[in-house]
């Protein structure tokens, strides 16, 4: 991988991980319990930046960021990273704090 496939998959990475948090943190009670889609406008909040990534990476645009498109496997493996994330913190909220014993 060169550097601008790395600076490109890192990016990816970074912003998907981001937007994933958005969900996780909105409540402490587990996304099973309350619903991945149950919110329309934090869909929407997290669709704007998702694309923008996507026109980014897709378009020229992204020549004077030095980023470069990426293969599909790069980007199974970058929104792969990115959900494990979100299933550490996920399954982090299981765990009893303090205040609830």
């Amino acid at each position: 991988m060169d550097l601008p496939e790395a600076r490109t998959a890192t990016l990816t990475l970074a912003i998907q991980f981001e937007l994933l948090m958005a969900f996780t943190v909105r409540s402490r009670r587990p996304i099973w319990e309350i619903g991945f889609f149950s919110n329309r406008w934090l869909l929407g909040a997290v669709s704007i930046p998702f694309f923008l990534q996507l026109l980014l990476v897709f378009t020229p645009l992204g020549h004077f960021f030095h980023l470069t498109t990426l293969t599909g496997l790069e980007w199974l493996e970058a929104t792969g990273l990115a959900f494990s994330g979100l299933l550490l913190f996920e399954l982090l909220k299981l765990i009893p704090s303090e205040q609830q014993q």
